[in-house]
């Protein structure tokens, strides 16, 4: 699946529907945490999946880093919640 083409309200019902697949997959009008967007909702995901980030000058971009694959982004978090998925990419 190519994650870049997704919007970061796809991302975010994703992650929620990964997160809660055995009590409350989302459906419209439930909230959904702003995982590419909101520190607090990223950070708990992000430790927890030990997903390592840091900003490249050379590249203007962030480096996301986890399970042995390394992606580029613009917006770290955003970054770190697509890296969560391919992890985890056929375990749900």
């Amino acid at each position: 699946m190519s994650y870049s083409e997704l919007k970061d309200f796809e991302i975010n019902i994703m992650i929620h529907n990964y997160i809660h697949r055995y009590s409350a997959p989302w459906t419209e009008g439930v909230f959904v945490a702003d995982y590419c967007n909101n520190p607090s909702d990223a950070w708990p995901i992000i430790l927890e999946n030990k997903i390592g980030f840091h900003y490249r000058i050379d590249m203007l971009a962030w480096e996301i880093g986890a399970a042995q694959s390394m992606r580029l982004d613009e917006n770290p978090l955003r970054g770190c919640m697509v890296a969560f998925l391919m992890i985890n990419e056929g375990k749900a």
